[in-house]
């Protein structure tokens, strides 16, 4: 027998016996993790993340944990502290202003953009995220479901917009700045925001870009109003 007709046939026996396998998703998988924990208010500013620490807590070896902070660390999210710990860095009010004037002007160009380019299915995910937010705002005071659910509105706008270059500068401005929301957990300032999320709301279904845009604005400026009082203090 020819030595190409039994690698052919070796090859043939593998393919009955082995099934085709996915790359693994681990890295990504840890690397959205920690981006949840920062959102939900799991991570407070000025707290060290330990790579080992952080591996034993999600049950894996230091190398995926360690590329996944890495990651963030590159994105402004961690800064590397003195004996290379990486933490949760503070804000200032310049930073604050910067990351303000950058999350209105690219977010304001989704929300716009989305008007006209959301397919039903997202206009409809988008009600259905706003309605679940009245429920955690109508919860007797207990917003813990708030903060995410107010991240899922503003990104699944911004994803009908189809822009994904946009939100992968999007995203990790909000990264930035979410362990500091939860100082916010207030309820004049989350009832002004359910009133932008419900024109913003609105004007999705009706594709007015110029309302959903100034919506979206409106609801940003005023958490950088908030957000410099409680700096400033």
């Amino acid at each position: 027998m020819k030595i190409a007709s039994i690698r052919k046939k070796a090859s043939e026996g593998l393919e009955a016996t082995f099934k085709p396998l996915a790359a693994s998703t681990l890295n990504e998988d840890i690397y959205e993790e920690i981006c949840r924990a920062l959102r939900d208010g799991r991570l407070l500013p000025g707290q060290n993340v330990g790579i080992r620490q952080l591996a034993d807590a999600v049950n894996t070896s230091s190398m995926p944990v360690r590329e996944a902070l890495r990651r963030l660390e590159a994105q402004g999210v961690l800064k590397t502290r003195p004996g290379r710990v990486l933490s949760i860095p503070g804000l200032d009010i310049d930073e604050v202003t910067e990351i303000y004037a950058i999350r209105i002007s690219l977010e304001g160009l989704a929300a716009e953009r989305a008007a006209s380019q959301a397919t039903p299915a997202e206009m409809s995910n988008v009600q259905l995220i706003c309605e679940k937010m009245d429920k955690s705002f109508a919860n007797n005071g207990d917003y813990r479901d708030f903060y995410p659910l107010n991240y899922q509105f503003h990104m699944a706008i911004y994803a009908a917009a189809h822009m994904p270059h946009l939100m992968r500068i999007i995203q990790p401005l909000w990264l930035r700045i979410s362990p500091f929301l939860w100082s916010m957990s207030d309820e004049p300032h989350l009832q002004f925001a359910m009133e932008q999320h419900h024109q913003a709301l609105d004007a999705i279904f009706k594709r007015d870009g110029a309302a959903l845009r100034l919506a979206i604005e409106t609801d940003i400026l005023r958490a950088q109003t908030m957000l410099g009082k409680i700096l400033r203090k």
